[in-house]
């Protein structure tokens, strides 16, 4: 499930060229790779006719998709395909051994939220009014995702959320921890587009950097303890503040056994995806902090101090008021501008509604001092 804001900038640090993603300037299993696969497009004048109501729509296949629609935005319908197949290799990415099945995974993608409700109502019995409370986003059960429309990035973001939990239940024998699936899932909210394919950018996901700086200044994150323990069901039940608390802090913890200590917890992290990719049964309420710690080698105390300082250094890698980025427009010889970040809400409308522009602009924060990086 994901809740998603408005329209929102997106923000991607860049290595050198070729520009690769966050963990590193090289790919490996487990790490964000630079989307060059060659994916062909479904164009939506192929797609076959189909209707929901009385509304006409058009059912797009991939080869790991099957996309139920009735949105009209051409550009969008052009570059969906694209955008979930790339996902779709960075699911395995990170979950390799999974089951890669042929069986297509079914998405409903609606025009207006009034389509999505109807559906939610007529499909989801008894747990249509919990996913109606959603006021911004879509859900996936059963292996099917249901969305609406909002704005293309948002769209989008939503979309690749959603894709991780469809792959995670369909591709996976047991279910995994909710911090683990919702924290991953995060992770393919923040992406932008180059050279026509979309590229991910965990590490800047904005609406997630606001909700964990808002718990750092309340001191509200949950201890580790409790939220390896938590289901995601308790999570939406809480308060709108800690739901959303429970939302960052999984994104920033998946980040943190990724990067944190210089990458010092990384291969007992890609341990636990392996083994819950070949079968292993992670999730268990009561034995959550004994799996956690028995990956880690490490006791739950020093791991969520370590883990507190780097959601600090996490949520402080933000555009800000003042703050000198670069604008890196792609070419054969990219050209820089340095400015401020006051000036970035003009290069929006070029990075979201022209996603498959040449030129499209990739912003890179500038490096801090290494003396302020975490260990």
């Amino acid at each position: 499930m994901s809740c998603y804001p408005a329209r929102r900038i997106v923000l991607v640090l860049v290595c050198s060229l070729p520009f690769l993603l966050v963990l590193g300037c090289g790919p490996s299993r487990g790490q964000w790779t630079s989307s060059q696969a060659s994916h062909v497009p479904v164009l939506p004048e192929e797609a076959e006719p189909w209707t929901f109501g009385a509304m006409e729509g058009r059912i797009i296949e991939t080869p790991h998709y099957r996309i139920y629609t009735t949105v009209q935005d051409a550009l969008l319908l052009e570059k969906l395909p694209i955008l979930l197949e790339t996902a779709y290799q960075q699911y395995l990415a990170f979950l390799p051994q999974a089951q890669d099945d042929e069986e297509p995974l079914e998405i409903y993608l609606f025009g207006r939220r009034s389509e999505w409700e109807s559906y939610t109502r007529q499909n989801m019995g008894a747990s249509a009014e919990s996913y109606l409370k959603i006021r911004a986003g879509g859900y996936s059960y059963n292996g099917i995702s249901v969305a609406y429309l909002l704005d293309r990035y948002s769209t989008f973001g939503v979309l690749a959320h959603e894709g991780f939990h469809q792959f995670a239940n369909s591709r996976l024998v047991h279910r995994i921890p909710a911090w683990m699936e919702e924290g991953l899932a995060c992770n393919f909210e923040a992406h932008f587009w180059r050279a026509g394919k979309p590229d991910f950018a965990p590490d800047l996901n904005e609406f997630r950097i606001k909700a964990l700086q808002q718990a750092l200044r309340r001191d509200s994150l949950f201890p580790l303890s409790e939220i390896l323990t938590m289901d995601a069901g308790q999570a939406v039940a809480l308060p709108a503040e800690k739901t959303a608390t429970f939302y960052a802090q999984s994104w920033a913890l998946t980040r943190f056994l990724q990067e944190g200590r210089r990458g010092k917890y990384r291969p007992a992290f890609r341990q636990m995806l392996s083994d819950a990719a070949d079968g292993a049964n992670l999730y268990s309420q009561d034995r959550a902090v004994e799996i956690f710690e028995s990956y880690f080698q490490q006791d739950l105390g020093s791991i969520g101090d370590d883990f507190v300082f780097f959601a600090r250094y996490l949520a402080d890698r933000k555009i800000g008021p003042g703050m000198q980025v670069y604008l890196v427009r792609a070419g054969q010889v990219p050209a820089t501008t340095r400015i401020t970040a006051e000036q970035i809400e003009q290069t929006k409308p070029q990075r979201i509604d022209r996603p498959g522009e040449q030129d499209a602009l990739i912003i890179r924060i500038e490096e801090q001092p290494q003396s302020d990086k975490p260990d």
